[in-house]
């Protein structure tokens, strides 16, 4: 891991009422997750991992160690109405990359800032939630680092169902998502 990859930074949910301060980590490849989780866990150091930072609540904050998740923020493909995109992308990017190709996300946030990562791991609603349901409805496949054996792997609904059901919403107790399929209209 480049040391210019780490720095210690204080940390806060979106409402400014509880911080803290971290070792906060800024990987550039999965490799570098794997491995940085593989050397907090020797350690016995918790780990948590940072998106856009918008929740609440202070789910996310953590003074050991953090992984920011921002660099991850490509959109990998679209194909029909299926976008493909690393966890680390945010509303506004996927939007912007939307623009005039006739698709868009059927679930929103209120926060542009908001990670599709942070939106599965807390299955987040928009104004529409009595319509269109949670974000987690409109997700087809989550790709994730494994935490009990470090290896990346797949999950779908039909797919290890109960892995991929427990993912949404699971704030990254199980894995680390990095790519989501999603389902557009």
């Amino acid at each position: 891991m480049n040391k210019r990859q780490v720095s210690t930074k204080p940390l806060s949910g979106w409402s400014k009422t509880t911080f803290t301060t971290s070792k906060v980590y800024s990987p550039s490849e999965y490799e570098d997750i794997i491995q940085i989780f593989q050397s907090a866990f020797k350690e016995k150091l918790s780990v948590s991992i940072l998106g856009g930072m918008r929740s609440y609540s202070d789910n996310f904050l953590n003074s050991e160690i953090s992984i920011d998740m921002r660099k991850f923020n490509n959109v990998i493909s679209l194909k029909e109405s299926q976008l493909l995109v690393q966890s680390g992308a945010t509303f506004y990017e996927v939007a912007n990359f939307l623009s005039n190709k006739g698709h868009m996300m059927e679930v929103i946030p209120g926060s542009g800032h908001v990670t599709i990562g942070g939106a599965i791991s807390n299955n987040i609603h928009g104004k529409n939630a009595y319509k269109a349901g949670f974000f987690g409805n409109h997700v087809k496949e989550i790709t994730y680092i494994d935490l009990a054996s470090f290896e990346i792997k797949k999950c779908s609904r039909e797919v290890d169902s109960q892995i991929f059901n427990s993912i949404i919403s699971g704030l990254g107790v199980l894995g680390v998502v990095i790519e989501i399929l999603i389902n557009l209209k």
